[in-house]
């Protein structure tokens, strides 16, 4: 049987059709139930995170991070995390899950990682707006700050059991 990668909705679908059949010997992750056993863990957060990294002669020159979080055990919200060589800023409407999202996510994903710096933070409470479409990008702005990402390179679902956040 091949591996098989879904979607939240193809995988959501996929359950409705099967109900009480079960999906036999499949892992919407890939492989079997025998070789890759499902794993049953405690939901982090439900939402969406588009990002951007911008270079200049092969240097970063800006980072990115737009959420909408649907759940979460911080609630619900929508966050702005900019990374530049002159500062780093945090906006959210929630400052605490806001301050979660960057301490928690965003430091440690392999694109925060790469940049010169990660300066202290101080989170800006701040209405922020949040459009994303997956086939045409996002749109996000709180106060006097912008972010638009446009015509996706890439998308991911994920689900990672072992991601590196602190307790």
């Amino acid at each position: 049987m091949p591996n098989i990668v879904v979607n939240r909705r193809r995988a959501l679908l996929a359950g409705l059709a099967t109900a009480g059949a079960g999906l036999m010997g499949v892992n919407v992750m890939g492989g079997t139930a025998a070789a890759d056993p499902y794993v049953t863990r405690e939901p982090l957060l439900a939402g969406a995170n588009p990002f951007v990294t911008l270079y200049e002669e092969g240097r970063p020159t800006a980072y990115a991070s737009v959420w909408r979080v649907d759940w979460s055990r911080y609630g619900s919200g929508a966050a702005l995390v900019v990374w530049t060589p002159g500062g780093l800023r945090v906006i959210g409407d929630e400052p605490r899950l806001a301050r979660w999202i960057e301490e928690h996510f965003v430091r440690h994903f392999d694109e925060a990682k790469a940049l010169p710096s990660w300066p202290a933070v101080r989170v800006e409470r701040a209405a922020v707006h949040v459009r994303i479409d997956p086939l045409r990008g996002a749109l996000a702005g709180a106060g006097d700050l912008t972010v638009r990402i446009g015509d996706p390179l890439d998308a991911r679902p994920v689900g990672i059991a072992d991601f590196p956040i602190q307790g």
